[in-house]
């Protein structure tokens, strides 16, 4: 027996001799990662406080910006432009969506820029900027009216919105304009007949190219006719000189009757 144990001592301090090498080398293994692993940043302290009161962030609200321009229909609904371009139309895919049958899905484009609004017609049956068919892009002011189809708008800034204009306005209560609304130019010398060339464009096959004019004095708006073939009418009446209007008088050019309001 003690010959045979003899014989294996050798091969236990060799597999002993191997296991002290395989520990060293784990060892120096572990101590070379040590050296290399970054060491991670203590945690922030605990905030002093009562339990769930935390650490508060004030955040200040965004302001809210108030559209500047309007648009308002005979109707009463008013939308609200955008700065950059906005699409009218019946399409969905529209800024303003109007269930106009008159109307194309995509209409008119109105481009704000700044107090500057550009209108730009993308239909077939056209888009009229106080009655006068828009060709090339165009400007529009408040108190400026727009048709697209049967929808007649108004341009209106912040001041004026809700409030009715000042400057004294004809309203169309009868034919195809009907619903249209006119704040007088500011000159002298107001125009109205069925001529493009007019300040206010009466479509009416019954109305003369250059039917009546308007003249301004002071605060005082006066009549005329121009030598019409069906004559100007005031109330039902023909006037055949000079006429002072008054807050709601009725003028009638072919079969088109106007509304003069010159106060709110």
């Amino acid at each position: 027996a003690t010959g045979s144990f003899n014989l294996m001592l050798p091969a236990i301090i060799i597999v002993i001799f191997i296991m002290l090498l395989a520990l060293l080398s784990i060892q120096r293994q572990n101590r070379a990662k040590a050296r290399h692993t970054p060491s991670m940043p203590s945690p922030p302290p605990l905030p002093s406080g009562p339990v769930g009161e935390g650490i508060r962030i004030e955040t200040k609200p965004t302001p809210k910006t108030t559209p500047a321009l309007y648009l308002r229909t005979t109707e009463g609904h008013s939308y609200p432009l955008e700065p950059g371009p906005n699409l009218i139309g019946r399409s969905s895919t529209c800024n303003i969506q109007i269930a106009d049958e008159q109307m194309s899905r995509q209409h008119t484009r109105i481009t704000v820029i700044g107090t500057q609004v550009t209108v730009e017609d993308l239909s077939t049956n056209g888009t009229f900027i106080n009655s006068h068919r828009v060709i090339i892009p165009s400007q529009l002011k408040p108190g400026d009216s727009m048709r697209c189809g049967q929808t007649i708008f108004t341009l209106q800034d912040t001041k004026s919105f809700g409030h009715t204009p000042q400057t004294p306005t004809l309203t169309i209560k009868s034919g195809t304009q009907k619903g249209a609304q006119f704040p007088l130019p500011q000159k002298p010398f107001i125009t109205l007949g069925r001529g493009s060339e007019n300040d206010i464009v009466i479509q009416d096959a019954r109305a003369s190219r250059k039917h009546a004019q308007i003249v301004k004095d002071g605060a005082t708006y006066y009549l005329y006719d121009l030598g019409s073939a069906g004559g100007t009418l005031i109330n039902g009446t023909p006037i055949n000189q000079q006429y002072r209007l008054k807050n709601g008088d009725e003028i009638q050019m072919g079969h088109t009757i106007i509304l003069f309001r010159e106060r709110p």
